[in-house]
């Protein structure tokens, strides 16, 4: 079976990972440090701070931005479960707003309407799903001119620019990176915070070892967040391939939609950003997933059952939207719960050897006959 995100460590990997064990620093060490500088230099943001994974990123940004118990903060309605509950963690209501059909980030039009309805709304979430940063622009705008407190959760989107051209990391008051396995970048686990604000990134390292910090008249009690050195270690060692691995996955992107196209014809709708990689110096969308919408949930199901028999994986990331968790409250995401239904991914990983993706397009190319 062709998997969609295969997990492979190349000898540089490899040899990072044993020069941090031989050195006997295997926490808190220089290749903390070293992804830290890297994050900084690749997001042209000065501060960055390395945590233990994507939804601790998640936490400590509410955490050091002043969120607390009963704010009300706005999320994208479709992204996964770690969007909302790392303010439900911090007892925060968490309302969904629903999505673009076309991007599946958050719609501009729906946000409006959400902060008409919460006024009082402290906090906007925006998430760049899939790698996606297309109509994020226009959300964190409005978002700004509400003075709302502004998360972006990239946690796929690490290379992604935004539509001035500008590497993600800096837009948002803070910006939470994942370094999951499935990651284009990955160090098993692991997360990093940037932010404009070395204040923020300051109290994030600081809540992350055990430390104390007062927001807004409240001492905030800190407890283990810390990134390990080997997972660092191993990330650093992918940080200059980043900008090839991105380019691989869309030009991936572009053999992809041109097979569904011939295969499946307009049954099934692929990326728009797959149409315009051609026009992009600065990509918006990186590929993380390549996730394609079919007509109805009959013919994503049909789909899925033929490609698996031919031996390739495709994955439903997010089979339900956000409204469907519990302690998430708010109106309805229609169009969020229409994809959940309608979606999948199919393989793009930069680590899929040519021989694999090549099976990949045959596959496509034979569950369309």
């Amino acid at each position: 079976m062709i998997n969609c995100n295969p997990v492979r460590v190349d000898g540089d990997g490899l040899d990072a990972v044993g020069a941090a064990m031989r050195s006997g620093i295997v926490a808190r060490g220089p290749s903390i440090s070293a992804l830290e500088k890297s994050f900084s230099q690749f997001t042209r943001v000065e501060n960055a701070a390395a945590v233990a994974n994507g939804t601790v990123a998640l936490l400590l940004a509410g955490m050091v931005t002043g969120l607390s118990a009963g704010d009300i903060v706005l999320v994208s309605g479709f992204s996964f479960a770690s969007t909302a509950n790392a303010f439900l963690a911090l007892g925060c209501r968490v309302v969904p707003v629903d999505v673009s059909a076309r991007s599946y980030n958050i719609d501009e039009g729906a946000l409006v309407a959400a902060i008409r309805q919460y006024p009082e709304a402290r906090a906007l979430v925006v998430v760049d799903l899939f790698g996606n940063t297309e109509g994020t622009d226009g959300a964190i705008s409005t978002a700004r001119r509400h003075d709302m407190v502004v998360i972006e959760d990239a946690a796929q989107a690490l290379g992604a620019h935004d539509a001035a051209g500008e590497p993600i990391g800096g837009r948002a008051d803070a910006t939470t990176f994942s370094l999951y396995a499935t990651k284009t970048v990955f160090g098993g686990e692991g997360g990093v915070v940037v932010s404009p604000s070395t204040e923020i990134t300051d109290r994030v390292r600081a809540l992350a070892d055990h430390q104390t910090v007062d927001i807004g008249g409240r001492t905030l009690v800190g407890l283990n967040y810390r990134m390990n050195e080997l997972g660092a270690a191993l990330a650093v060692s992918q940080m200059p391939k980043l900008a090839a691995f991105v380019q691989l996955r869309r030009d991936r992107a572009r053999q992809l939609a041109d097979m569904c196209a011939t295969a499946w014809q307009h049954d099934v709708l692929v990326p728009a950003e797959a149409a315009r990689l051609d026009d992009q110096d600065a990509p918006r969308h990186v590929f993380h997933q390549f996730t394609v919408l079919a007509p109805d949930e009959a013919t994503r199901e049909t789909l899925q059952k033929r490609l698996s028999q031919l031996n390739v994986e495709t994955r439903r990331f997010y089979p339900y939207s956000l409204s469907a968790l519990p302690g998430v409250t708010g109106a309805a995401t229609p169009v969020a719960e229409d994809l959940a239904t309608r979606c999948f991914s199919l393989p793009i990983a930069h680590s899929l050897t040519d021989i694999e993706f090549a099976a990949v397009l045959d596959a496509i190319e034979a569950a369309g006959e």
